[in-house]
């Protein structure tokens, strides 16, 4: 004996639909919140990543307004601390810097003018010397002593128009020189 039943194939496969149709459901419904939290997770790095960028691009042009303000404990909230601090400590030693080199040229423009000042009496006290001497080898000695004390005094000059060229007091005056000077200068 055989016991056959007849049935509509719809509703044999209904069930079997069903269950696909909320599986298919139950996947896309978690692989979507499975995106979302890989985004969420993924912008919660970035983002500070790239706000420290911003921070860092700003450093790099001497911008030091900006500042970090990330408060995490992981990582990342160990290298803005860390990017804060180096900030901070950049900044300090760019005033002493700038203290020191401002230090520097004021000492250089008030020691070329303490030296200038004995310089020039040493060459007037030279040119008489040549004015009044008639032994040739003092002249010559005193010859050789105006050369090396006008070239001291122009390195002398040299060093105090570099402060002023510091301290944005550089004038510049056109004049006429003569070449032959120029030449047996070096050659000195």
């Amino acid at each position: 004996m055989i016991l056959g039943v007849y049935a509509p194939s719809d509703e044999i496969n209904a069930p079997r639909k069903n269950l696909l149709m909320q599986m298919l459901i139950i996947s896309v419904v978690i692989f979507g919140i499975a995106i979302l939290s890989t985004m969420l997770w993924v912008r919660s790095i970035t983002s500070p990543l790239k706000k420290m960028t911003r921070v860092a691009e700003h450093y790099a042009d001497g911008d030091y307004s900006e500042q970090m303000s990330v408060k995490s404990e992981d990582e990342i909230g160990v290298l803005s601390r860390s990017l804060q601090t180096m900030s901070t400590s950049l900044q300090r030693q760019i005033r002493l810097a700038d203290s020191a080199n401002k230090a520097k040229s004021d000492f250089l423009a008030n020691m070329s003018h303490e030296i200038r000042t004995p310089m020039n009496a040493s060459i007037g006290m030279d040119e008489m010397i040549l004015r009044e001497s008639n032994d040739p080898s003092i002249s010559r000695f005193a010859l050789d002593i105006r050369s090396a004390s006008k070239t001291l005094l122009s390195i002398i000059n040299d060093i105090l128009d570099l402060s002023k060229i510091e301290s944005g007091k550089m004038e510049i005056i056109p004049i006429e020189y003569d070449c032959a000077s120029v030449f047996y200068d070096v050659t000195n």
